[in-house]
C-alpha cells in the first residue's frame, strides 16, 4: 500500500518522485550524510519494495502455506480480573457467547460458560 503522507516537509524534505526513475543515490566523499539523502535512499527502497510485493501478491491472494489451526485442548482461559480500569465482574455474564479475541496472541474464542471464582471452574471441569 502506498504511503499518503506528503514527507516534503520540514524536517524530512523527501523530494523523491517515481515517476523520474531514481535508483540511484550518490554521497560526496569525505563529507557527511545529509539525513536527506538518506530519506530520499528509504523512498526508493520502499518504492521498490511495493511495487515488487503488488506484481508477487495481488490483494486478497492466499499465502502459502497458509493454514488454520484449532486446538481443543483449551478448556479455559485466564481473563484480566479489570478492563480498562473497570472490574469485568460487573459484566462477565454479557460474555457468554460472544467473541472474545486476544490481544498479545489474537485468540478467538466464544464462550459458552464463565466463571468469575476459580474454584467454580475447577468443581465443574472435576464433574465432567
Amino acid at each position: 500500500m502506498a504511503q499518503k503522507t506528503n514527507l516534503n516537509v520540514s524536517p524530512y524534505y523527501d523530494d523523491y518522485d517515481a515517476n523520474k526513475d531514481f535508483y540511484k543515490v550518490l554521497f560526496n566523499p569525505g563529507r557527511p550524510v545529509q539525513a536527506r539523502e538518506l530519506t530520499t535512499l528509504q523512498s526508493i527502497l520502499q518504492n521498490q519494495i511495493e511495487k515488487f510485493g503488488s506484481n508477487v501478491f495481488k490483494d486478497g491472494s492466499v499465502v502459502i502455506p497458509g493454514n488454520v489451526a484449532f486446538d481443543s485442548q483449551f478448556y479455559a482461559v485466564k481473563l484480566n480480573p479489570s478492563n480498562y480500569g473497570v472490574d469485568i465482574s460487573l459484566y462477565i455474564e454479557k460474555l457468554i457467547g460472544k467473541k472474545i479475541t486476544g490481544k498479545i496472541r489474537e485468540l478467538v474464542l466464544v464462550s459458552k460458560i464463565l466463571y468469575f471464582q476459580m474454584e467454580q471452574m475447577l468443581n465443574t471441569l472435576q464433574s465432567m
